[in-house]
């Protein structure tokens, strides 16, 4: 008889959102994240083929030492949220990448696919077994496999009007639906509380 009301992961709008470009962290794409053991063959198969073909920062912990890599592109240092927010409003892709289980399963959709936009740069994902619950195709591209990956990430590249568009789309898309103020509503409205929840909108608003 419990009526079970489930809250995802979201984006945080208090945190990550655009501040002007700098020139120091601009980049074709940007990546921070933790490289675990369980993490890694996704990591593997769709960002590090990623090296060597675009201007990429990424910046990580857990895991990221036992990759040997000659090229040595990464930072293997973990960054702070000021230096993320700014990296991510100068860069002008975010690529998605997740956990095995959440590929296969649908399940644990991490924050990253909503905080990168909110920043205003492009999400492109690896595929996701659940991820066009929270966007439309149209909205969020996501790969069939590791080309396909590359593939999406060249023509955005190629076609700076496209990508500035369909980020702005997907920033709209998560300030509306998606932020931690729009999980708090539902909650809200799931315990009966009609009025907070309506408050909780118009404060979304």
């Amino acid at each position: 008889g419990l009526n079970v009301a489930m809250i995802p992961t979201a984006g945080d709008p208090f945190e990550f959102y655009r501040v002007p470009a700098d020139p120091k962290w601009r980049c074709d794409l940007a990546f921070v994240g933790g490289r675990w053991r369980y993490k890694a063959n996704h990591i593997d198969s769709y960002l590090m083929p990623l090296i060597g073909r675009y201007d990429i920062r990424v910046h990580g912990w857990g895991g990221w030492a036992t990759w040997r890599d000659p090229r040595s592109f990464f930072r293997r240092t973990k960054i702070s949220d000021d230096d993320v927010r700014v990296l991510f409003s100068s860069a002008r892709i975010g690529p998605v990448v997740h956990e095995p289980h959440t590929g296969i399963y649908g399940i644990d959709v991490p924050e990253r696919v909503f905080k990168v936009p909110l920043c205003g740069l492009l999400a492109i994902s690896d595929p996701s077994a659940s991820l066009h619950r929270y966007f439309p195709p149209d909205i969020l591209p996501m790969a069939d496999t590791p080309r396909h990956y590359r593939d999406l990430i060249d023509h955005y590249l190629a076609d700076e009007e496209a990508r500035a568009a369909l980020a702005a789309r997907q920033r709209a898309h998560v300030l509306a639906h998606h932020t931690y103020l729009n999980r708090a509503q539902s909650f809200l409205a799931g315990l009966g509380l009609a009025d907070a929840a309506a408050a909780a909108g118009d404060a979304i608003a």
